[in-house]
């Protein structure tokens, strides 16, 4: 056999590995080293490449920011590039322009400031300020919020003025008539975890506690509605007397004890109608004055029995 050709042969049952494969082998270790040494670079290379795109596209970010000065007033803006604006609070604006100024659909974004909160606001603007419809959505501040808390509603001169509804983030929320950012007249309150709500009067931004009840389930006060479920004029009297002679329990809340002295007034204006009832029914049949006598009677006896258990349970007896 030729030598030259074998690659490995046995030598007393060993193998004698020829010079030829030591020569293969070494050139193929040398060209994976080669290899793995550009393949580095190569990487290397795409990957700054990578880098360097992605900070030209910061830059581009960058470029959509621009700062509002009285320099740059008049200067044309861009409906898709936000402006700051600084002031007495820090905000920026990206939308419709006239004159300078913010006027137009557009966004303005309350960036926070001293007695200010964040705060997105989507709304018509008027020489910079809001009016008309819109909604400002603000930031979740409490555990139990499910949701952003926002306001919908009408604007003036960049304020809550008119009808809008205020959400709260737990699914309670507040709806009627705004005057300068404050519940001002007729208005409702729902709390979301007692299904309830409250119909009556804000004063100052407050439930005025004497001109209000609370009805089951959610009421939806929409424009047109009967003005009758707002009415409570000559109430006042009869709560006052009812709270003066039923006094807050302990443990009890103020809620509940409105519901209760409600329930009382209620109670008493269907003892009224029924009394009414009671007077037409007679006049109308005619009926003789004896039997009439002994029915208002009768009532005044009742109301004199309702009055004692009142007077017991209050004393305590």
């Amino acid at each position: 056999m030729n030598a030259i050709n074998i690659h490995y042969c046995e030598i007393d049952n060993k193998i004698v590995i020829s010079k030829s494969v030591i020569v293969k082998f070494i050139y193929m270790m040398t060209y994976i080293c080669i290899y793995a040494i550009n393949y580095k670079r190569i990487n290397d290379f795409f990957n700054k490449k990578e880098e360097t795109v992605e900070e030209d596209n910061d830059e581009e970010d960058k470029k959509d920011w621009d700062v509002w000065t009285k320099e740059t007033r008049y200067l044309e803006k861009d409906v898709n590039k936000w402006y700051i604006i600084l002031g007495s609070e820090v905000a920026r604006y990206k939308g419709e322009w006239a004159d300078g100024v913010a006027n137009g659909k557009g966004i303005k974004e309350y960036l926070g400031s001293t007695g200010n909160s964040h705060s997105i606001l989507e709304c018509n603007f008027v020489d910079g300020s809001a009016n008309g419809y819109g909604t400002q959505t603000y930031d979740i501040t409490a555990d139990h919020e499910r949701f952003a808390p926002y306001y919908e509603g009408e604007f003036k001169n960049g304020k809550h003025h008119g009808n809008g509804t205020y959400y709260f983030g737990d699914g309670c929320y507040r709806k009627g008539n705004l005057v300068k950012g404050k519940f001002e007249g007729k208005g409702i309150y729902y709390n979301s975890y007692k299904k309830e709500t409250w119909v009556g009067n804000y004063v100052d931004d407050v439930r005025d506690l004497d001109n209000g009840v609370w009805y089951d389930g959610e009421i939806k006060m929409e424009e047109g509605d009967d003005e009758d479920i707002y009415d409570f004029e000559g109430t006042g009297e009869q709560l006052r007397r009812l709270r003066a002679n039923n006094l807050k329990n302990d443990g009890e809340t103020q809620d509940e004890y409105e519901r209760r002295i409600w329930n009382m007034a209620y109670k008493e204006d269907a003892e009224e109608e029924e009394r009414e009832k009671l007077l037409s029914k007679a006049e109308g049949e005619n009926a003789p004055v004896a039997n009439f006598r002994d029915a208002l009677k009768g009532l005044k006896q009742e109301w004199q029995a309702k009055w004692q258990r009142d007077q017991a349970v209050k004393g305590g007896i």
